[in-house]
């Protein structure tokens, strides 16, 4: 429940999407976008200490393969779903690998770099989607893949400015030249 309702608020496009799941799915789905919002939410609004709250994440995220006792709401809903549908740690643990990358404030030289970056947050989302929805054919995998990496492009495009504001410019260097 805490999970559809991040949901509900965060992303009216991942909430419209989620209704053409069955309740197996959708409720999985909420629960990997509840994890993803609240690591998200912890590295764009820290003002400091962004590498630790990096390393906290890593470490929770972590824990919640280990089934370890007392986690965060959101650490628990991944829980649940990497057990249940056998997601490999290294997926969620590359999306904080490019939390990191934010938190340093990693500079983008060439497309290459870019597409690495939005590999780690948004392409290892559509692979964990994958296991959620019993997808396990390679070509599958590589577009789902391919897709979230091109949705966080799409979103790089949009919020340009927005970005820049926050100390953030995703575009390549050698592009700005």
């Amino acid at each position: 429940t805490h999970c559809k309702n991040m949901i509900e608020i965060g992303s009216k496009s991942f909430s419209f999407a989620s209704k053409l799941f069955d309740t197996s799915v959708k409720d999985a789905a909420f629960c990997l976008y509840g994890w993803c919002r609240f690591c998200d939410d912890e590295i764009d609004k820290a003002k400091e200490n962004r590498l630790e709250k990096v390393e906290r994440l890593s470490h929770l995220t972590q824990s919640a393969y280990e089934n370890r006792p007392q986690l965060p709401t959101e650490f628990k809903a991944l829980s649940l779903i990497v057990n249940q549908y056998k997601i490999p740690s290294y997926y969620p643990l590359e999306l904080i690998e490019g939390m990191r990358m934010d938190a340093e404030g990693y500079q983008y030289e060439t497309i290459d770099d870019l597409n690495l970056y939005c590999y780690r947050v948004a392409g290892v989302v559509g692979l964990m989607m994958s296991y959620i929805m019993g997808v396990s054919e390679q070509t599958a995998l590589k577009n789902a893949a391919d897709m979230g990496t091109a949705m966080q492009m799409t979103n790089i495009a949009r919020d340009i400015v927005e970005d820049f504001e926050m100390g953030r410019v995703y575009l390549p260097s050698q592009w700005l030249k």
